[in-house]
């Protein structure tokens, strides 16, 4: 592919692309040169041309290995989503897409690892297609699904355009207060108990932070609220760390409940989390919704 740069026309190998993604995802030359059925010296040699097409080092070669620099951490991001789309164009435009072997799921930040993987062996199990499993941004739902970037997604969002998704709701779950060790004492008083205990919140913006405001001004209480981010996994980082206390769907920490590296001191009267199964009803894997839901 020719590429032009302030007026200077480069051409970019896409071989050489493939080579350089192949060699980052074995982890060795070695091990990317037998799937790639290309001997080892004749596989470095065309890395490094690669390289100097790109006039940058992608590698650092220290002790016979190589390691990512940083513009190669890039490249090898950028060569992901390259060779994503080029099998996305082939599903959307060949003529045997109907039978496509992948079934693409996005799933949001705080969905239940269990549920995720429940989905996963169902469609395995009625599907007996291939499933990719990744994680999309709660503004990109709607758009990944319209644009045919996903075929699924899993979300605790209300579904919008009633129109063009089909939704079904597969999970129900309760809000609770947690806290590590250290914080366990508290359930007992609980609410009262929480009286001056550090906090670490969703954004004010988020329906169960303003519930929970609510909550806390109606009894009166006042708490220490020392970080404050819609990172679900930074919460409980920061919560397992023993940093404060949280507040999230009991589904969402489950994993973290299991391992006992936080506790439940409590359940404020919130609104239950409800995660939904969505889909073009137009997409040839809407039935996919009704499959795997049950």
């Amino acid at each position: 592919m020719q590429v032009n740069i302030n007026g200077k026309k480069i051409w970019m190998n896409f071989h050489h692309l493939y080579y350089f993604f192949t060699v980052v995802n074995e982890g060795s030359l070695a091990n990317a040169s037998k799937k790639l059925s290309i001997g080892q010296p004749s596989l470095s040699s065309q890395i490094k041309q690669f390289e100097q097409t790109l006039n940058t080092n992608l590698f650092d070669r220290k002790n016979k290995k190589l390691e990512l620099t940083e513009t190669g951490k890039i490249a090898h991001v950028m060569a992901a989503e390259i060779f994503k789309l080029g099998t996305s164009l082939y599903y959307k435009i060949s003529s045997d897409r109907k039978d496509a072997s992948i079934i693409e799921i996005g799933v949001t930040d705080g969905i239940s690892q269990k549920i995720v993987a429940d989905i996963y062996r169902k469609s395995l199990k009625n599907q007996g297609k291939s499933v990719q499993i990744s994680v999309v941004g709660r503004s990109e739902v709607l758009s990944s699904l319209l644009e045919d970037k996903i075929q699924c997604a899993i979300t605790n969002q209300p579904p919008e355009l009633k129109d063009e998704v089909k939704a079904l709701k597969i999970h129900t779950s309760p809000i609770a207060i947690f806290g590590n060790h250290k914080y366990k004492e508290l359930s007992n008083g609980f609410p009262e108990s929480l009286k001056n205990t550090p906090f670490i919140l969703p954004l004010s913006i988020s329906k169960h932070r303003v519930e929970l405001d609510n909550f806390i001004s109606k009894k009166n209480l006042k708490i220490n609220i020392v970080a404050e981010t819609m990172d679900l996994s930074i919460q409980k980082i920061f919560v397992s760390e023993g940093l404060g206390l949280m507040v999230a769907p009991v589904s969402a920490v489950e994993d973290l409940i299991e391992r006992r590296e936080v506790f439940e001191i409590g359940r404020p009267p919130l609104t239950p989390e409800e995660t939904f199964l969505l889909s073009k009803k137009d997409h040839r894997y809407s039935d996919v919704l009704s499959l795997i839901s049950k």
